[in-house]
This record gives structure tokens, C-alpha cells and sequence, in this order.
């Protein structure tokens, strides 16, 4: 958020974390401090949502996330998510997260990679407009409408 906020992009970073708050804070990067699943400003006008270090596993679910991604965006809009080297890979599963000062509690987690994240994605009605593998790989999944419900019937 904060290295686009200095091209001057509209950014608005979204953390639940006391820590992310006090760093975004320090450099003067805009965020609110709440539960992506939560309300949050500009729902429905978004023009990219950005899942970045591992973020597509927030929940435990990635179509849900996904969901909720695309409930931010405007028509024509995009996820930007960072994915699992192994293109095929859908993990879902617990994780704790260990730190010296200890380790906490499981929460749930999971990993996907582009191909995995492009099949979740056309459920919601969404379209892969981008890939790119290297030392990190990222797929862009844009909205080309309404985003329709997982397992929806189309009307005909």
C-alpha cells in the first residue's frame, strides 16, 4: 500500500493487526484496521483488490475470499492475488503461527495456485486476464459483471 500511495495511486490497506496499523501508520499509509469479511469503505467501487504474502489463504477458504473480493469491486474490476509456485495446488488446512514469543492458536489457512485460483474464480463469474510466474507468481481475475454466487444456474 504504501509503495503504491507514493506512485500516487488510491490505495487503502486492510488489516485486522494492531502491528500493520502502528507501521502503516509510520509511513503514513492509509488503512483501516478490520476484518476483510467486515464492512469496509467504497464497497462495490473498488478497481483492484490485492492479495499479496500469502493473503489468499485468509480463512481457510479462497473462493470465499474471492467472494468477498469481488463484492468490493466495480463491474470490469480485478483480483490481484499472489499465488503458490505450483500452479494446480489448492491446500486448505490449519496453521500456527510461531514467533519468538511463542506460538498461537491454529487458524484456519490454505494456499492455491494460478490454474487452481483461475477454476474458483470462473464460478464467480470471473476471468483470467493475467499471469505471471517467476520468483513470485500472481494471477489478475477480472469481473466482467455482477458477480453471481458459487454454483448459481444462469438464467437462460
Amino acid at each position: 500500500v504504501a509503495a503504491l500511495a507514493e506512485r500516487g495511486v488510491p490505495a487503502l490497506g486492510v488489516d485486522h493487526s494492531a502491528v500493520a496499523q502502528r507501521l502503516c501508520r509510520h509511513h503514513r499509509t492509509p488503512m483501516v484496521r478490520r476484518d476483510v469479511f467486515g464492512p469496509l469503505p467504497g464497497e462495490g467501487t473498488w478497481g483492484h483488490v490485492l492479495l499479496v504474502d500469502g493473503n489468499i489463504g485468509i480463512g481457510g477458504d479462497p473462493l470465499h475470499l474471492l467472494l468477498r473480493a469481488t463484492r468490493l469491486l466495480r463491474p470490469g474490476g480485478s483480483v490481484l492475488a499472489e499465488t503458490d509456485a505450483v500452479p494446480d495446488v489448492l491446500w486448505r488446512g490449519t496453521v500456527r503461527v510461531r514467533t519468538a514469543a511463542g506460538t498461537g492458536a491454529p487458524l484456519p489457512w490454505a494456499y492455491a495456485g494460478a490454474d487452481a485460483l483461475d477454476r474458483l474464480g470462473a464460478t464467480l463469474g470471473l476471468r483470467r486476464t493475467a499471469c505471471y510466474r517467476g520468483d513470485r507468481s500472481f494471477v489478475e481475475l477480472t469481473a466482467s459483471g455482477p458477480v453471481s454466487e458459487p454454483g448459481a444456474a444462469a438464467a437462460g
